[in-house]
């Protein structure tokens, strides 16, 4: 890894805003917790252990962050439930997702999103395929991102998504 895994949880947190007594049983910084560090056991250690956690995890917080994924710091999940991102898909700093959200290939060997700086993903989103988001992109609920949206500072929002005026 680039950074330090305690300088990435350190950003994590901090982006929280919260005390350490509440982000210690928050099951929603608990499950970016365990992936950074199921992350680094894949990567660092052994794949088996680190995919052994990774299982672990995914049964405990129902999110499924692929160890594959690259997910800068400062990442936040909003409400815990149903997410997930799949291996290969690229999410910059600063990023937050609601529950229920899907970011990952729509078809097999088909590609995986990249998803710009402090992005917002609603309830619900799913951003699929090859494509690319801006920076401060806010996804609204529900919303079905399948073509790239290389502008910043927009809202998205539909299904198929469509910039918001």
């Amino acid at each position: 890894m680039i950074k330090s895994l305690y300088e990435i949880i350190k950003k994590d947190y901090q982006r929280l805003g919260w005390p350490i007594s509440k982000a210690l049983i928050s099951a929603e910084f608990n499950a970016v917790l365990s992936f950074r560090i199921y992350q680094y056991i894949y990567i660092n250690i052994s794949k088996k252990l680190g995919y052994y956690f990774y299982n672990r995890a995914k049964k405990k917080y129902n999110v499924d962050i692929n160890p594959n994924a690259y997910i800068e710091e400062g990442f936040v999940i909003v409400h815990i439930g149903a997410i997930v991102i799949g291996g290969g898909c690229r999410v910059e700093k600063n990023c937050s997702i609601q529950s229920c959200v899907t970011v990952g290939e729509k078809e097999p060997a088909g590609g995986m999103p990249h998803i710009g700086k402090s992005c917002y993903l609603g309830t619900g989103a799913k951003v699929l395929g090859s494509i690319v988001l801006g920076d401060n992109i806010v996804v609204g609920a529900n919303s079905v991102i399948v073509h790239s949206f290389r502008e910043n500072d927009i809202k998205l929002a539909g299904i198929p998504a469509k910039k918001l005026t």
